[in-house]
């Protein structure tokens, strides 16, 4: 929670995948 879909959060590998909406 926080991190949504086209915030291009690079957290990790896998994170910034998911982020990169």
């Amino acid at each position: 929670v926080g991190v949504q879909p086209g915030d291009h959060v690079a957290f990790g590998s896998v994170g910034y995948i998911l982020t990169q909406g």
